[in-house]
């Protein structure tokens, strides 16, 4: 986790060409640890006034792209479903490749780059061997989010959250040293992710984390006030865990949170409230961290092998779908 924090901190940003902050519309695509970073870039163009949308890699199994100006696939190793989108890429008039990936060495991202591609390149160059991945969603969320103020700043309105960059590393580093280890029979039985205002966007990528590290089914996101709406009565009589998403700027603060404890039941439930010093999207650095934290007290105490997972080597069929040749036949 401390390699997080310095990887975060000292990561040197890509540069991409400005032409790219005049188009209007865009289209933004990841899967797997790359759909949190995926749709956060979404997020963020969108309070930019910008026409931003997210679409699953299947979208682009058909014959006809989906319309917009700007393509970004975000994919750490460029997997082959991550090429899906990209084989539309002549219909852009600009697409970006957000990935680990150095073209200088890499023939695939390289091929692209000749083509006129831009490839926003963060790191590690590899994460290969276990099911989880910690150091690259971390940093393509960086990117992203260097891609996200680039753009602002070139369109004339730069995010106030821009300036507070500079405090990730220690902001990561005080989320992991403040983390409190949960039971493991809590962390690794069924969860949730509680989330007020905007704050869902950026659990998309804290649930990926869950799902792979643990192997326990994908925790649902619910807002605070929706979790009445439904949720509630499908979860009330069984025990579930419950992670709290809580920031300096969010509405609400600690009232929201008392009413929640006092819907749920302590017997059966418990709430665990990762909190963040910085303002959205910053957030986000800090309750990864603590999700890292709790995880890897739980792997501790319960080791599960991460480099050999149920169903390893099953996944082909789908896994090597690239919309390339015979892939589907």
């Amino acid at each position: 986790m401390a390699a997080v924090a310095h990887a975060v901190d000292s990561a040197q940003l890509p540069a991409f060409p400005p032409e790219l902050a005049r188009f209007t519309r865009w289209i933004v695509s990841g899967i797997g640890a790359s759909e949190g970073p995926a749709r956060l870039l979404v997020a963020q163009l969108l309070e930019l006034g910008l026409s931003a949308r997210f679409l699953p890699v299947t979208s682009f199994l058909g014959a006809e792209a989906p319309s917009a100006e700007v393509l970004v696939v975000v994919s750490q190793r460029l997997s082959p479903n991550a090429r899906i989108p990209l084989r539309h890429r002549a219909r852009y008039r600009a697409t970006v490749l957000i990935t680990s990936l150095d073209p200088r060495a890499d023939s695939r991202a390289g091929a692209l780059a000749a083509e006129g591609a831009t490839i926003l390149q963060h790191g590690p160059p590899d994460e290969e061997g276990l099911i989880l991945r910690v150091l690259g969603p971390a940093l393509a969320t960086r990117a992203v989010l260097h891609l996200a103020a680039t753009v602002a700043t070139l369109r004339g309105a730069p995010p106030r959250w821009a300036a507070r960059t500079r405090e990730l590393g220690a902001a990561i580093a005080r989320a992991r040293d403040a983390a409190v280890p949960i039971d493991p029979a809590w962390v690794f039985g069924p969860s949730a992710i509680v989330a007020v205002g905007d704050a869902g966007e950026l659990a998309v990528g804290l649930r990926t984390k869950l799902l792979e590290a643990l192997g326990v089914a994908e925790p649902p996101i619910w807002d605070l006030c929706g979790l009445a709406h439904g949720p509630l009565q499908s979860f009330f009589d069984g025990t579930r865990l419950f992670f709290v998403l809580a920031s300096s700027d969010a509405p609400g603060g600690e009232a929201l949170r008392r009413r929640l404890t006092e819907v749920l039941d302590p017997a059966r439930h418990r709430v665990h409230v990762a909190s963040a010093s910085l303002p959205s999207p910053l957030c986000f650095f800090e309750w990864a961290a603590t999700l890292d934290a709790i995880v890897l007290a739980a792997l501790r105490a319960r080791p599960r092998d991460l480099a050999d997972w149920p169903g390893k080597g099953r996944d082909g069929p789908l896994y090597g779908i690239d919309g390339e040749g015979d892939a589907l036949g």
